[in-house]
């Protein structure tokens, strides 16, 4: 009996979506080796603690803010651009009834998102670039300290463009790849700290103690998430009887699923 990895790999169409995913993927991590100009790459590679607020924040987005590459906004503003409008969906009549249209209203929302995209990257740009290496001077290389109003725009683009394409790369790995792009990157961006992580919690005196913490944890999250995923509210549906001569139809019983969560993913990664 074949092994079922390898009859994904049999089909052409799924063959070249794993394919396509991986390339994307692949490109995505080669984004994370171009620095940003004017930055010290030194000084915030030092500092790249997954514990730290920079570790924390690449962690939920898929980017990398202790390192100054110009991905390091990762797909965050993306993200912030779909919850804010799966939260309008909910309290503006208008874009409820564009989300009624079917596909060509989500096609419509999907546009809208991304335009929205544009200015969220501008002002976590902006953002990055005043609360954080603004503030903290030893962050900015020593030939760049003087520029500070050209050390912005740089910074800014930068950031600005790294978002954008990796937003690109999620909606291709969505259309042409295999599962959601967004959530792929994240899970991506995750994975690639395992190997860095794991030494750090092998040199702890309470190693077992910390692996059985986070294993239980891990339990814990996955069987709520997936429990109030899975949720569904079911209205009992009670079909009348219909009487044609002798026989008799309808008078069954059935259920009206109604999903608890209807908003999908974006909870999830919120």
């Amino acid at each position: 009996m074949s092994s079922p990895i390898l009859k994904l790999f049999s089909a052409p169409e799924t063959r070249q979506r794993i394919v396509m995913t991986l390339l994307l993927l692949l490109a995505w991590r080669v984004g994370f080796q171009i620095p940003i100009p004017g930055m010290s790459a030194e000084f915030l590679r030092s500092s790249a603690d997954p514990n730290s607020i920079f570790g924390l924040m690449s962690a939920f987005s898929g980017g990398a803010f202790g390192q100054t590459t110009v991905f390091a906004l990762g797909i965050m503003p993306y993200i912030s651009a779909s919850i804010i409008f799966s939260m309008l969906g909910k309290v503006s009549p208008t874009l409820e009834a564009v989300q009624k249209e079917g596909a060509a209203g989500q096609k419509k929302i999907n546009q809208w998102t991304r335009l929205a995209g544009v200015p969220i990257a501008i002002l976590q740009s902006i953002f990055i670039y005043t609360a954080v290496f603004q503030q903290n001077p030893q962050t900015i290389d020593v030939s760049m300290r003087d520029n500070g109003a050209m050390l912005a725009v740089i910074v800014v683009l930068s950031l600005t463009a790294g978002a954008l394409v990796v937003m690109w790369f999620g909606e291709l790995i969505t259309e042409y790849g295999i599962g959601n792009g967004a959530s792929l990157i994240i899970m991506a961006n995750i994975i690639t700290d395992i190997p860095s992580v794991i030494p750090k919690i092998i040199g702890q005196e309470d190693f077992w103690q910390t692996v059985m913490l986070m294993t239980a944890i891990w339990l814990g999250v996955v069987f709520f998430v997936v429990y109030i995923h899975k949720g569904q509210r079911r209205i009992p549906i009670q079909y009348a009887k219909l009487t044609r001569g002798r026989k008799v139809y309808g008078g069954q019983r059935h259920f009206l699923p109604l999903k608890v969560n209807m908003a999908g993913v974006m909870p999830i990664i919120f």
